[in-house]
């Protein structure tokens, strides 16, 4: 069959369709292996990446394995060095104690360095607390008069050598009643005579009047005036002046009685929630102790500052420190923790007033420095033991003070090495007794008089014992005892400031008397064993400061708190230094206590 010309046209057509299909998946087919070309090289790409991987990963891998050794070996070296630790511990623990037993047998005080460091042979216990300056017993006075002889040794029950001395029994009140006055003898009977006189004896008793515990309720309302702008209340201002710290209930005469039992008494918490109990009053120990923070917070806001003034505008000042646990919080954790710090203590002896300081429980100069503000204009004589803050007192920056040394401090160290350098540390002991007695016998002397007793009588014993030291220290037998060398060293590091003390009419020999104030911080923490925190150790250190020199001026702590607390709130600023033991006492009612079991009326 002829192919006609459609027939062509139309092969030819799908000739060239075909064709161009054909090219289309040759193009398609070049792209694709195109693609694939690359794919393969990614892949061959990966894989070198992933067998660099493999390569990195086992050499890490050996890297672990061998810090996994060494911490094995060292893991293992650190167990064996643990026990090694714990064994020499042990053994040093036991060393401690047999260096401690056999120290304790070898230098434990005699009954010669317990006579010498713990003299009683004063008149009167009360007058050896407050005015002891180290004076022997054997002293006379400035008028040549013998000294009054020391009570002798009980020889009753009881602590062999003691010398308490019993006074007289006193009240606040004595009735007498006159048989007359209230017997009327029977119809024919008659009187028992004596030598002339009706046969009397005495009969006794003594009435106990307990205060009560009234609870007063105010219902209080609110008024406006007819000006519409004036408020006031109900409640009677002679009412609300019946409770003198804002938010606690309680009189002046039970807060002074909380802090009597606390600060003049020392009782623990318990204790004062008992006594209170025994009186019909029972508040539980919270709220015993906000009434407590809510008081001294009071005090402190009010008092502190003149305290402070009163306290430091002084020309003879004694100080020391001594430690407390305080709860504080640890500022990282904020867990509380108890540390050891400090409270200070400055002493007034001419106004017989002291401060206690607790600057975040530091021992360091920066007290002083704060407490004194200004010390190169510091005029002031102070006596300190040897601690080495001290020494800031010593420098260029407090040139117009006078620093005097502790010989108290000095006997000590000589009294430690009694038991064993006893003819040498004897020798500096008898010195330093003579050299208290000469100068007991111009205590009463004036300032001027007495700087002249001191340079006449005073000063050749002082250079004997300084001879005594320097003599000791250039002897090396003597100085192969660790206890003399101690002392020795001790005696002439301080010995610039204990020659001060020819400088001064108004300085003492001793800063036992400053010492002393430590007491009442010692028994509270006997009893409450630590302070809650900060801010109410710096609470407690003005309520011990009012307490404390109460103390020292002899006047009732129940008394002053009472009349304290009373005249607080109503009193205007300028006037708050008046109410500070010193001066409130003037004008505080003198109770006079009135002997009992007297045996004639």
């Amino acid at each position: 069959m002829k192919a006609t010309r459609r027939d062509i046209e139309f092969y030819q057509e799908n000739m060239d369709r075909l064709q161009s299909e054909k090219d289309r998946e040759a193009a398609r087919a070049a792209c694709m292996e195109k693609e694939l070309r690359e794919l393969r090289e990614e892949r061959a790409e990966d894989r070198r990446q992933m067998k660099d991987l493999l390569c990195e990963l086992k050499e890490s891998n050996r890297k672990l394995d061998r810090l996994e050794k060494s911490l094995e070996k060292k893991d293992a070296r650190i167990e064996e060095l643990t026990a090694r630790v714990m064994e020499l511990t042990g053994k040093l623990a036991n060393a401690d104690y047999a260096v401690f037993l056999n120290r304790s047998r070898r230098f434990k005080r005699s009954s010669e360095q317990s006579r010498l460091l713990n003299r009683r042979n004063t008149k009167g216990r009360d007058e050896e607390k407050d005015d002891f300056d180290g004076t022997p017993p054997s002293g006379g006075t400035d008028s040549g008069t013998a000294a009054e002889p020391a009570t002798p040794p009980s020889t009753g029950k009881g602590k062999p050598g003691s010398r308490t001395q019993v006074g007289p029994s006193t009240c606040d009140e004595k009735t007498v009643h006159k048989y007359t006055d209230y017997f009327q003898l029977p119809e024919g009977a008659r009187l028992m005579m004596r030598d002339g006189m009706p046969d009397k004896s005495l009969f006794y008793f003594i009435e106990h009047r307990p205060a009560r515990n009234i609870c007063h309720v105010y219902e209080v309302v609110r008024c406006i005036d007819a000006d519409n702008e004036t408020f006031c209340s109900s409640l009677p201002p002679e009412v609300k002046a019946m409770t003198p710290v804002e938010g606690c209930p309680l009189t002046a005469e039970l807060l002074a009685m909380l802090i009597t039992y606390r600060y003049g008494l020392h009782l623990p918490e318990y204790r004062v929630r008992e006594a209170l109990k025994e009186q019909g009053l029972y508040l539980s120990n919270s709220v015993i102790d906000r009434y407590y923070g809510m008081a001294e917070e009071k005090l402190m806001q009010l008092l502190e500052t003149v305290l402070h003034r009163e306290v430091s505008d002084a020309r003879y000042m004694m100080i020391d420190e001594t430690t407390a646990i305080v709860c504080v919080r640890d500022e990282v954790t904020g867990a509380k923790v108890y540390m050891k710090k400090y409270i200070w203590a400055f002493f007034n002896k001419e106004k017989k007033l002291v401060e206690y300081v607790y600057e975040g429980g530091s021992r360091s100069r920066e007290v002083i420095r704060k407490f004194f503000r200004t010390l190169d204009s510091l005029d002031l004589t102070i006596t300190t033991d040897g601690y080495a803050a001290y020494n800031l007192f010593d420098s260029e920056e407090c040139a117009e003070t006078t620093h005097c040394g502790c010989m108290t401090h000095v006997r000590r160290y000589f009294v430690d090495s009694l038991a064993s350098s006893h003819d040498a540390a004897m020798e500096v002991i008898e010195a330093i007794e003579a050299l208290f007695t000469a100068d007991s016998l111009g205590r009463y002397l004036s300032e001027t008089e007495r700087i002249e007793w001191r340079r006449r009588e005073v000063r050749p014993l002082l250079l004997r014992i300084r001879q005594l030291a320097e003599r000791y220290k250039a002897d090396p037998v003597l100085m192969s005892d660790d206890i003399l060398r101690k002392a020795v060293t001790y005696t002439l590091n301080q010995w610039p400031t204990l020659e001060n003390i020819m400088k001064s009419g108004i300085a003492e020999l001793s800063n036992n008397l400053c010492e002393q104030r430590m007491k009442p911080i010692k028994l509270n923490l006997k009893n409450s064993q630590v302070i809650g925190s900060e801010d109410a150790a710096k609470r407690h250190c003005v309520a011990y400061s009012l307490v404390e020199s109460c103390r020292l001026l002899g006047i009732s702590v129940m008394q002053y708190f009472r009349e304290l607390f009373a005249r607080l709130s109503h009193t205007p600023k300028d006037q708050r230094g008046e109410l500070l033991p010193h001066r409130l006492a003037v004008s505080l009612p003198k109770i006079s206590q009135i002997p009992i079991f007297a045996r004639s009326l």
